[in-house]
């Protein structure tokens, strides 16, 4: 398992450059030796949890068996690589939950009797529930090559380079549908106009964005890494809006 920054996190260790991010850039969570910082979670009447041929075993159970990171902890702006395969059995085999800001999520792959992947709690639904629900049909013993990745806009997961983007569309609104996944929003120097760009996966910044002829990129980083680095007043911004509006 491995993890990059952006902030972001791995679990294999690798010292190549993935997504544009060199090594030092990247933190093995997991050395295919030893637990190290993964502790065996209390879970009731859980399985064992060892080390076999480099992987990490959790041991199936009737209730869940898991591990619990307790080393230094990103909470945004991160990515987390990993592989999971399930031995036996019909039901999930990856219960991922991880940090998003001061809040959690957790990412659920082959559950309901294997037949849903997805997130769980988002606005208090779990996978099966909400607009990130994947019918799937995994199979056993056969390896998943899993990437999960938290930006303050949003949530993304890949399952075999399959990306699959969160978004927003609420039964009782269909007003606050949001777009689907990574967007960027550009501004025509000239005109003053706006249009919003779908950020490819493959991006690993907004500069590998392409943009059209007469186009800059008009978002500004407000807040990065738990620094404030630009600071408006509220009459800033109406006179801004109001000028964008002329």
């Amino acid at each position: 398992m491995i993890a990059d920054k952006r902030g972001q996190e791995e679990t294999s260790g690798a010292s190549r450059k993935t997504n544009g991010l060199d090594a030092a850039d990247q933190t093995s969570l997991f050395d295919g030796k030893e637990l190290g910082h993964w502790k065996k979670s209390d879970f009731y009447q859980a399985g064992r949890v060892f080390i076999k041929d480099g992987c990490l075993v959790l041991e199936r159970s009737e209730w869940m068996t898991g591990v619990t990171w307790s080393g230094p902890l990103l909470r945004i702006n991160y990515e987390i690589r990993f592989e999971a395969m399930r031995v036996e059995g019909n039901d999930f085999f990856c219960g991922l939950t991880f940090p998003v800001g001061k809040s959690s999520c957790t990412l659920i792959l082959g559950g309901w009797h294997n037949r849903v992947s997805g997130l769980s709690t988002l606005d208090h639904k779990d996978a099966s529930l909400n607009e990130t629900t994947l019918e799937t049909a995994l199979e056993n013993n056969r390896w998943y090559k899993v990437v999960l990745r938290v930006t303050p806009d949003k949530i993304q997961a890949a399952l075999d380079g399959e990306w699959i983007d969160v978004y927003k569309d609420p039964v009782t609104d269909k007003g606050k549908q949001s777009k689907r996944g990574r967007m960027t929003l550009l501004r025509h120097r000239e005109y003053g106009g706006f249009r919003t760009v779908p950020v490819p996966a493959s991006a690993a910044s907004l500069d590998d964005v392409e943009r059209p002829a007469g186009y800059d990129d008009a978002m500004v980083t407000v807040w990065e890494d738990g620094r404030l680095l630009r600071d408006w007043t509220f009459a800033e911004i109406r006179a801004r809006a109001d000028a964008a509006r002329l």
